[in-house]
């Protein structure tokens, strides 16, 4: 019988136990954990293990299964952390809509890389993607009318530090939230989009039944800068190109006026000029007027010419111009991710332990 792999198992093993914490909301719960002795060092084959549960979890966030992936992730990380795992932690995060610690992770890893020194495609690029996150994830805030509060408060069945309930930042999505005062409980279910700031009030005790609700709800932040329908001109540009516009049709006017003088004039000295272009004394008058008037006609032009075409741009330069509309953002952006599945280039392998 051929043996099972042994990372297979391992990943198994990984899915079986721990896939719960992709569904935990990224808002600041009560601290009821306990410290403990930092974990030892890991032996050579724990980390081989782990690098191999790694390759394994690189494949699952390729075929798109994320809560899958970021368990083994979160595991891995257990072992032996670095930037690369990090970095796919959030990857895996963000992908499942758990912005808050999406952000934390891409945070932490930009930390990391910067510490080790080894991976500074994450350096680059998790610093930004954990600013535009924080953009997006939504907050709540928690009030009690006549300030009587609970003596526990849970937001899908996790328990929130009464002390800490102002602008929590949490995942967009659904939510459950139990308030309990003795015997009384107040149970709500709400639904919080992205970039959302809510208050969510509760009148609780002395067997109040009221339940929670909205008393103040902030439009979706937008953090994107409106643009006007049109954009400004520059008066002193579209003033300009008027001016100079005015000036070379005038010109233009005085060249076809030149012109025709010398017209006139030719025509007269065709009447008194041989064909060998002989002229008496008596037409010099005429001839040195057609002349001026070729010179002259030929100046007016080419200003008028110069003069029109400068306004021109200078109107279309300094006048008003529509707005282009900024196109709508996905919910997830389309971006180079650090690492090149099926080969060793990037931050997928290398490095990573």
């Amino acid at each position: 019988m051929m043996r099972e792999p042994r990372f297979h198992r391992g990943v198994a093993a990984l899915l079986s136990f721990a896939l719960t914490a992709a569904t935990c909301p990224s808002i600041a719960f009560a601290d009821t954990a306990s410290e403990s002795a930092p974990a030892p060092a890991p032996t050579a084959e724990e980390l081989e293990e782990a690098r191999a549960n790694f390759k394994a979890a690189l494949q699952l966030e390729k075929d798109g299964k994320y809560d899958e992936a970021l368990a083994v992730f979160e595991a891995v990380a257990k072992v032996k952390t670095s930037a690369q795992v990090r970095f796919h932690i959030g990857l895996c995060n963000e992908k499942l809509g758990h912005l808050g610690a999406a952000a934390d992770a891409y945070e932490a890893a930009a930390k990391q890389a910067e510490k080790d020194g080894n991976a500074p495609e994450v350096l680059k690029v998790a610093p930004d993607l954990a600013k535009k996150l924080r953009e997006r994830v939504p907050h709540i805030t928690f009030g009690f009318v006549g300030d009587i509060y609970p003596d526990t408060l849970t937001i899908d069945g996790k328990p929130l530090d009464l002390k800490n309930l102002k602008d929590l930042p949490i995942d967009p999505g659904p939510h459950v939230i139990v308030a309990t005062k003795g015997e009384d409980v107040q149970k709500s279910e709400i639904t919080i989009a992205e970039g959302d700031r809510k208050t969510l009030r509760f009148k609780i005790g002395s067997g109040s039944a009221e339940g929670a609700v909205y008393t103040d709800s902030a439009e979706k932040v937008d953090h994107r800068t409106k643009k006007p329908d049109r954009l400004p001109g520059n008066p002193t540009l579209v003033t300009t190109g008027w001016i100079l516009t005015g000036v070379g049709v005038a010109s233009l006017g005085a060249s076809l006026v030149f012109y025709g003088i010398r017209a006139g004039e030719v025509r007269d000295l065709n009447d008194v000029c041989t064909s060998d272009y002989r002229c008496p004394a008596s037409a010099q008058d005429s001839i040195d007027k057609a002349q001026t008037m070729t010179t002259l006609s030929r100046i007016t032009l080419g200003v008028g010419v110069a003069a029109a075409g400068a306004g021109i741009v200078m109107l279309i330069i300094g006048s008003p111009k529509r707005a282009e509309p900024e196109p709508e953002k996905s919910s997830y952006t389309a971006r180079i991710v650090p690492w090149a599945p099926n080969s060793h280039v990037g931050l997928g392998i290398e490095g990573a332990f």
